[in-house]
């Protein structure tokens, strides 16, 4: 039989709320790496033939950003954190100019 006080279960419920916290928000970083809403696929296909030249051309611009420190618009200008995502997002706004055959 556990005798609890009133101290003692408002430092257990705490603890309950604070890891309910912590997972809620490992779980919402998670579910943001998950999915890529924008710019979406359905746009990009329209300015890029296909998904393999796209993947192709936002690579090697993200690894251009890395290595030269360049963006085309302003950090604050972009949705995206990654790099990856912010060379899809200049495709999408056609500051990538992609030839297609």
């Amino acid at each position: 039989e556990i005798l609890l006080d009133k101290f003692n279960c408002l430092i257990i419920v705490k603890s309950i709320v604070n890891l309910f916290y912590l997972l809620y928000d490992k779980y919402i970083k998670i579910r943001e790496c998950d999915m890529m809403i924008y710019p979406s696929i359905d746009k990009l296909l329209t300015i890029v033939d296909s998904k393999y030249t796209l993947v192709y051309i936002a690579a090697g611009r993200s690894k251009q950003m890395i290595k030269n420190n360049f963006y085309q618009k302003p950090t604050n200008e972009y949705k995206s954190v990654k790099t990856i995502g912010r060379a899809l997002e200049e495709v999408s706004d056609n500051l990538i100019h992609v030839n297609k055959h």
